[in-house]
Order: C-alpha cells, then structure tokens, then sequence
C-alpha cells in the first residue's frame, strides 16, 4: 500500500471516529441511518454519551470491519453480516438500542441515490485535483 493510500485511509477511519460518535451523540443518528429513520440511544432509551457513542463506534470499526483493511474488512462484515441475519446482537450494539421507524420502500431508492451523488462528488475531486493515490 503507498504511504498516500495508507494516510488516506487512515484520514478517513479518525474522521469516521470523531464524526459517528458526535452525531449520534447530538442526534440519536447518522445521515445513513437518518435515511432509514434508524435511531440509536443507550439501553434506557437516552442519547447516547459521546464516550459511549466513540466506543461503539471503535468496536464496530474493529470487529465489524477490521479497520477497513482490504480483503480482510470483507470477511469481518460478511461475519457481522451473517451474525446480524441469524438475529445474533452484535458486539458494538451490546450497550445501545436501535429504534427502526418505517422501512417504505423509497428508502432504498434514497439510499442508493444518496451514493450515487457521494460517487460523483468522489469523481469530481479526482478530475479537478487528480487520483489521490499516486
């Protein structure tokens, strides 16, 4: 891996772990979530504290998602994935409750769009500044 991709990765992991957190903490949600009125808040049903919300948030990187090392990341959220199917409480959410509002089916539609504009905004920044790695 080139020292660039590496920085960049490892940018986006402590954004990841300043940024979650903080929302949750603040909002009970993530943009991701809020698509699909999902709510976290700790097993009383109140805001979760900025610690708890960073701990989550570090074990979910850790155990869900191996830190997002290539190939590796892959089996940990197939783990977790597999985990979640078989009604399994993953270990991040042991101390927290999620609340789903609705699951209509324009959700997805907004989801996937959501990343589409995400991609393309991604896009963009390459063909204005170039390919971040290398």
């Amino acid at each position: 891996m080139e020292s660039n991709e590496a920085l960049w990765r490892l940018l986006t992991l402590l954004v990841m772990l300043v940024t979650e957190p903080l929302l949750l903490w603040l909002f009970k949600t993530t943009a991701g979530k809020a698509i699909f009125c999902i709510k976290v808040t700790s097993l009383t049903g109140e805001r979760l504290l900025y610690p708890d919300a960073m701990e989550r948030t570090w074990i979910a990187l850790l155990e869900g998602c191996a830190l997002q090392i290539p190939l590796i990341s892959l089996y940990f959220e197939y783990k977790s994935f597999d985990l979640a199917q078989h009604g399994k409480t993953l270990s991040w959410e042991r101390e927290s409750e999620l609340t789903i509002g609705d699951d209509a089916m324009w959700r997805y539609a907004l989801y996937v769009g959501a990343h589409l504009c995400l991609a393309a905004v991604n896009i963009w920044i390459w063909y204005v500044r170039g390919w971040p790695f290398g």
